[in-house]
């Protein structure tokens, strides 16, 4: 537990510091695989992707998750996060787009930055 408290004030210090905003951040992708464990099962369920992308003003975030065939036969999930941040990774708009089972889902929230206030406008709801 101190360990995990101290990595993250390390890293936390190292992210809000003047050289991490001189740095230059690229276009990333981090591929993960999501495994279901349960006693001595384990079995790749499912596989997701999260995508970082520099942008004319500022940066785009998509994070993808996708059951695997075996368990779409248990219950299928098709999710998209969405996210548009300004330079600084301040978020300036958020989609969720949820595909689980028989529910489908298309939530934005957008936000806005007024005198050092954070205001969240949404959850709006879109039909698919």
């Amino acid at each position: 537990m101190k360990k995990s408290i101290f990595l993250f004030f390390l890293v936390s210090a190292f992210v809000f510091s003047p050289l991490a905003k001189a740095l230059t951040i690229t276009n990333e992708t981090l591929n993960y695989q999501v495994v279901y464990h349960w006693g001595v099962v384990w079995k790749h369920a499912a596989d997701a992707t999260l995508t970082t992308t520099k942008t004319d003003n500022g940066y785009s975030s998509r994070l993808t998750g996708k059951t695997r065939s075996w368990a779409d036969k248990v219950y299928t999930v098709r999710d998209t996060l969405k996210c548009t941040m300004n330079s600084n990774f301040r978020p300036i708009k958020y989609e969720k787009l949820t595909h689980e089972k028989d529910y489908y889902a298309h939530d934005i929230v957008a936000f806005t930055y007024y005198y050092g206030n954070t205001n969240a406008t949404g959850p709006f709801a879109s039909p698919l």
